[in-house]
Order: C-alpha cells, then structure tokens, then sequence
C-alpha cells in the first residue's frame, strides 16, 4: 500500500512537470499575458499549472498561438497554447480546484484596478500662494532662479518671445511651472482679431514645446482677460470671444489676486513691491501674485526673499501652478 502511494505521487508529479519540461526543452513556448507574449520558464510552469490550471477561451478549447517568423509570415499557425494564458483584462484564470479551495465573491471576481491616482499639491493645503512672473526671460529671471532655489521654493513663469532659450531650459528643470503669455505680447497684434491671438499664442507655444519637451501649464493675456487696450484694435467683445475660445479649446486662462505693483514704467522700490503683495495677500485663503521678470524689473528679485519669507508666516504654502490650482480671472 504504502508503495502504491509512492507510485500514485511520482505519476501526479510527472503529469505536473512533463508540460513544463517540455516547454524548457521547446525554449520557453510563450504564454500570452495582457495581449503580450511573455515567455515561462520551467518553475514558472510548474507554479501556473498547479494553482492556474489551463485557460481555456469561449469554446471551452485550448486557445491557439500564432508565431511569425523573420520574414513576418506565421510559423505553427494554429498549434494549440497548452501553457498559461492570461484573460483580456489581464487577472489570471484560476482552476477550479484552487477557485473552490479559496472563493471570491461576485464582486470581487471582475475588479480592475484603477489607475493610480494622481495627488495635486493644491489639494493638501489650506492657504496657498502662487507667485507668477510675466514676460520675456532675462538676466533677472536668474536671479529669481537662484532666490527661489535658495527658498526651495517652486514658482510660475508666463513667457514670452523666444530669447535664452538655456534659461527656459533651467525653469522647467528645477522643477517650475511655465505658461504662456503669447509671442509678441504686441497688443496691435494679438488683439487685431482672434484668429491674430491664435497665431501669436501658437507661436509661443511652438518655442516652449521645443525647449522644455512639455506644453505650457496656462494662458495669461497680455494686460489681463479684461483688459481695455484690446478696444483700440477691436471692438469690445474680442475679450469675450477669446476667452470663450480658450475654453472651447480646453486652455486654462488664469489672471491674479494680487499685483506686486512692478509693472509701471518707472522702477518699483523693493519696499513698495513687498508691501503690495503681504498687503494684498491679507484676508486670502489663495493668492496668485502678478510680478514681472523683464530686464529692467531690478528690483523684484530684490523683493522676494522678503515676499517668500512673508507669506510663509502669513501660514501660505507656495506652490507652482497646475491645472488644479486656484484661478482667478476677471472675465469668467
């Protein structure tokens, strides 16, 4: 009896090994895993037919492999798959016996696990500052970098022109947001009709694709979405039609909350732009702050370290822009 029960076990365990051995012998015949051929080695045989057993397809027959060749024509076109498959959704199948031994319910037989969740920044704060610099790259947006790398601070940039296209390239790798604030920034241009802002908007955007490898984050619009400059080219409803087309187009447009006050064509004092913004950021649970990083702004970079240091007792946490972020805009 006892010697039966040795000869009982050894047959099992050649019916078990002898597929997978002749898959080893074969190199590997494939099973096919999310419509891809992955290729199993002799344990891995072993493994799947003990807990997996065949998978078999509608018909209830082995399913057939299709091979090619060098030449692309099949070779063994129609020879049965006697290994492992894997359903279209991409769960294995498992045998009865193992199914009866460990069930699962109804519910849980067909999940699909989502993907993975992506987590926005905006989403785990309470008060949130956003600071933006508008315009044309310059030897002052450098040193904003180094202010902000110094803070471990991430900021956003709205370009515009296609000059120092290396100092485009350090804002995106150190990790900064980039948005678009059109080619010309010309408002006898841009604002001539919508098919004009398109062009120059397209433009701009053609510069940081191929500089940076990713699109901008927003749009911004030379003097804001509201602006009255636009009137002088156009009538007064082409603000309206381009922020409708913006939408249209799924573009993110966003203005601001907050002006640092640089933009007047006398230089701002650093004193004036720090107390512009910590006095327009009182009250706010989110802030986008309006600040400008062309040439002649001296003293905006001067102003920050006071402006980070500020807001973050103010209790913001400063953040760069994303799709998920606070955005005000003056024409909704």
């Amino acid at each position: 009896m006892k010697n039966k029960s040795i000869y009982i076990f050894i047959l099992c365990l050649l019916l078990l090994i002898s597929p997978a051995a002749l898959a080893f012998g074969n190199n590997s015949r494939a099973y096919t895993k999310s419509e891809k051929v992955v290729y199993a080695d002799f344990f891995e045989n072993i493994w799947n037919r003990l807990f997996y057993g065949l998978n078999k397809n509608a018909g209830g027959k082995p399913q057939k492999t299709s091979e090619t060749d060098e030449t692309g024509k099949n070779k063994g076109e129609g020879k049965e798959n006697v290994f492992l498959s894997v359903s279209e959704t991409g769960f294995l199948e498992r045998c009865d016996v193992f199914q009866t031994a460990f069930p699962i319910s109804p519910a849980e037989e067909n999940i699909v696990p989502d993907e993975e969740e992506k987590v926005y920044l905006d989403d785990l704060y309470d008060k949130r500052a956003y600071l933006t610099f508008d315009d044309g790259v310059s030897a002052n947006t450098e040193k904003i970098l180094d202010v902000l790398k110094e803070y471990n601070i991430k900021a956003s940039f709205f370009l515009t022109g296609d000059k120092y296209p290396e100092i485009v390239k350090r804002i995106a790798d150190e990790g900064h947001s980039i948005g678009n604030h059109t080619y010309t920034h010309n408002y006898s241009i841009i604002y001539k009709n919508v098919e004009a802002f398109w062009e120059d908007y397209d433009k701009e955007e053609e510069f940081i694709i191929n500089t940076t490898g990713q699109a901008s984050v927003a749009l911004r619009f030379p003097g804001g979405s509201n602006n009255s400059i636009s009137k002088r080219y156009n009538d007064e409803n082409i603000m309206y039609k381009i922020t409708e087309q913006a939408k249209e187009k799924e573009i993110m447009y966003i203005d601001w909350n907050v002006s640092a006050g640089d933009a007047s064509s006398t230089l701002t004092t650093k004193d004036s732009i720090v107390l512009s913004v910590l006095k327009g950021a009182s009250g706010k649970k989110d802030v986008v702050v309006l600040m400008h990083q062309i040439a002649n702004k001296t003293t905006t970079p001067e102003a920050l370290p006071e402006i980070i240091e500020g807001l973050k007792e103010m209790g913001f946490e400063i953040l760069p822009l994303t799709e998920r972020s606070f955005c005000p805009r003056f024409i909704k």
